[in-house]
This record gives C-alpha cells, structure tokens and sequence, in this order.
C-alpha cells in the first residue's frame, strides 16, 4: 500500500491506496479560529463503510488534541483505477497536473467532516504586535485502522485569527465642521457590514469601532458591536471645532481584536473662491503654425475684473511621456486680463522633442494673485493638440467587411452612413460641412455632401 500525503492549491491531500480500496482526503491548509472548517473525504472501491479520524494537534510538541471529528464513509461507486493513475499517485510530486485532471474525471460524490479550532487554544498577547503577526500551527492528523484502508498521515496547517470580512464605509470622503451658528453639528455616517467567509451576514460577530483625529487620539469608541440585520450604522458628530485634516474609523474585529479595516475621511473648511480664473487658446495646433496664442482672464464671482499677477508655465505632455517644460512667465493683469503667446521656435527647442509633436499636448497652467490680499487662484488646460489635421473622423457604427449579396448599411446623419466628424480632443465638430463617397470595384459612385 502507498500513503502520499501533499499541499495543493486548496488545501491539504491525503490519498491511500491500496488492492481493495481507495481514500481520497482535502482540507484547508489554513484553519481560522472559530470557524467551522469542512474537510472532504472520498472512498474508491470498498464494498464496505471505512471509518476515518481527523485530529487537530498542538505544534510542535503534539502532546493535546485540540479538536476532532470522525466519520463513517462508504462508497456508492466500484471504480477500477487504471495503472496509470497509480503510477501518477507514486509520482505525484512531478506530476500534480496530470493528477488533478485524473480526478477531475471521477462522479464520486465526497463525504464531509467538521473541524474548528478554539480561538482559547492559542493565546496571544494584543498589546504586542510582534506576537499577534507571529505565524501559528497546528499539526492536521488523518488515521483509519480498517482493514481496507489503514492510514496515519499528519502535515502542519497554518492556523488565522482571521474570522470573517468586515465591510466599513463612510457617506462621505470630505466632511466640512459644523458652521458658526448652524444648530445641527455635522454628521458622520458610519456603516459597518460583518460577513463571515460565505459573504453572507454574520451576526454573532462582534466589532468594535473606533474614531480617531488627525493627531492619532480616540475620540469615539463603540464596543462589541452585533447586528441582526446584517449592517450596524453608527453617527459621529462634527463639532465647529473639530480638527482639520484626514479622520480615521477603525473596525476591530476578530479574535481579541486582533484583526482591523480602517476608513479614513477628510476634514475641511469649505471657501468659496473670491474669484476664478480662465484660459482661452486653440483647440489644436497645426503643422503650419508659428504663433500660438492664449489669454488669461481672472474675475470676481460678482463680475469685476481682478487686479494682480499672473504666473504661466507652458509645457509638453501625453504619449506617456513625462511632461517637458518649454517656458514659464509673468504679466501684469489688465482689466483682469493678460494676453500670452508661445514661438513654434521654442518648442523646437526643447531638448529631446522631436518636430513635430504629432498627437502630444500644450499644456497651459495659469496662477493668479491678487495685489492687495496675495490670494491665489489656479487654471489648468491640458487639451491642446498637435496635429496633422484639424479633425478626426470616425465610423465605428459602419462593419469593416462587406458580405456580396447581403445589404451594407451605413450611416451619416439621417442618411445610412454613420460618420462621426470630432475634433483632436473627441469633442463633436457641429456644422463642418463634409462630402462622402464610396466606390464599388466596377467603379460604380455614390456621393453624400
């Protein structure tokens, strides 16, 4: 008889083999602690029931049994193995493939044992985090002593504190404190979703939920949270003098705690901006080009025209390529308003830029101070294209291939030929005129303007 005991990608496999019968046995090769683990056990020609023992033991000394279950089992199919599926199993080392797909081909339905390992059987110290990342055992026993199948097989299985998922949300990413005469602080919505491995609800798992400030202090703490519904939803109040910056919501959960998820949400006082600021240059830069102009405007949300600095950087960017700056300078807004222009010279200048730039960007990012506060406000425009031609013709509605004797449909406008005409940055080019033709192989023309 030959006893070959592995670690597969599921899990623990024990298959004895022997004249009379058959034992095929798998388990998780990580136990949590806790939960119910389930281990298959599989009989192969035996014309009668074989009774099997899993024990878990301590490791490494395997002096106390910690937890174990056993089973009669009995197989409901005579299968007679061929040679060459005992000599993948004498071999299975270097031939795991080959025996996975063997025993994908067998109906045999598998029996099922029931093990779970106590969490009080491993202790763990939680106010040290060394220990609680410590790797911990157990050592797997498998045994029968029936006359058909006699095994006695043991392997070490990795053994988790880790006792479900918990799913932790807040409504919001940015919260902004209670305002100066509101009569409601702000509220923080909190939802916590206990799931055991099944992603289904767990509600005999308890969580502990903790609030801390951007200083790392515990403001809020709600302990041994259940649910019966399968969601917990707690509130958390924002002061007007809550701490700006980024707030963290910490789920316990676990063993002793020993397992955490964390959120975190962001603090901030809302401003509304004095004034904004704008671009306006071209849509696309053609070959022929040797000026290329922008305007900066900067004005107050009630209309008038901002007086201060205006600080511009021009600069090459896309194809995945790391941005290449090609000048940066400054003006003195006029009426709110600063005219700027950049030479086709000196972006041919710009060491390692190939002329021209087909399919690259201009990029225009624009800083306005205001003279008498100093305050500052940004624009950015990233969407001006070198290109070959001004626009970008589509037809991804018409088929690429056209079948005799079949009809071929296309689409432009209210017509049967659909032509999408865009500009370089795939916005729609509305009222371009356009002609369309298409010619057959006997030289037959059609045309659409």
């Amino acid at each position: 008889m030959s006893i070959i005991l592995l670690v597969i990608l599921s899990g623990i496999t024990v298959v004895s083999t022997n004249s009379n019968a058959d034992l095929f046995i798998t388990a998780p090769n990580i136990f949590h602690l806790g939960v119910e683990e389930t281990i298959s056990v599989i009989i192969y020609n035996s014309d009668r029931p074989v009774n099997v023992t899993v024990i878990a033991q301590d490791f490494p000394d395997k002096n106390t049994n910690l937890a174990s279950a056993s089973g009669v089992f009995k197989s409901e199919l005579l299968l007679s193995i061929p040679n060459t599926f005992k000599n993948i199993l004498e071999n299975i080392q270097n031939n795991i493939t080959q025996f996975c797909e063997m025993m994908s081909t067998v109906e045999e339905k598998p029996g099922v044992l029931k093990l779970k390992l106590s969490p009080e059987d491993f202790p763990v110290d939680i106010d040290n985090d060394d220990d609680i990342s410590t790797n911990r055992y157990a050592f797997l026993v498998a045994k029968s002593n029936d006359s058909d199948v006699i095994i006695d097989k043991e392997a070490k299985v990795l053994v988790s504190f880790l006792d479900g998922v918990v799913l932790l949300q807040t409504d919001k990413p940015i919260y902004t404190p209670k305002q100066s005469g509101s009569l409601e602080y702000t509220r923080v919505k909190i939802r916590i979703m206990p799931l055991g491995f099944d992603l289904k609800p767990k509600k005999e798992k308890k969580v502990t939920v903790i609030v801390k400030n951007p200083q790392g202090v515990v403001v809020q703490r709600w302990k041994d949270l259940s649910t019966e519904t399968g969601f917990i939803t707690k509130i958390f109040w924002l002061s007007e003098f809550a701490l700006i910056g980024n707030w963290t919501v910490l789920a316990l959960h676990g063993h002793k705690n020993t397992q955490n998820v964390s959120v975190k949400f962001e603090v901030k006082e809302y401003v509304l901006p004095k004034f904004s600021v704008s671009i306006s240059g071209p849509k696309y830069v053609l070959p022929n080009v040797k000026v290329i102009g922008f305007s900066i405007r900067a004005r107050y949300t009630y209309g008038k025209p901002v007086n201060g600095l205006v600080l511009v950087k021009f600069s090459m960017v896309g194809r995945r390529i790391k941005a290449v700056s090609v000048r940066e300078s400054s003006e003195q807004l006029k009426d709110g308003k600063a005219d700027f222009v950049v030479t086709v010279d000196e972006i041919k200048n710009v060491p390692g830029l190939a002329w021209f730039p087909d399919g690259r960007r201009l990029q225009v990012e624009a800083d306005v101070i205001e003279k008498t506060s100093g305050k500052k406000e940004s624009a950015i425009d990233n969407g001006i294209y070198f290109v070959e031609s001004p626009f970008k013709i589509e037809h991804k509605a018409t088929a690429e291939y056209f079948k005799p004797a079949l009809p071929f449909l296309v689409k432009v406008g209210d017509k049967t030929f659909w032509v999408d005409l865009l500009y370089p940055d795939k916005k729609p080019a509305r009222g371009i005129p356009m002609s369309i033709s298409v010619t057959g192989t006997t030289g037959l023309e059609m045309k659409w303007t």
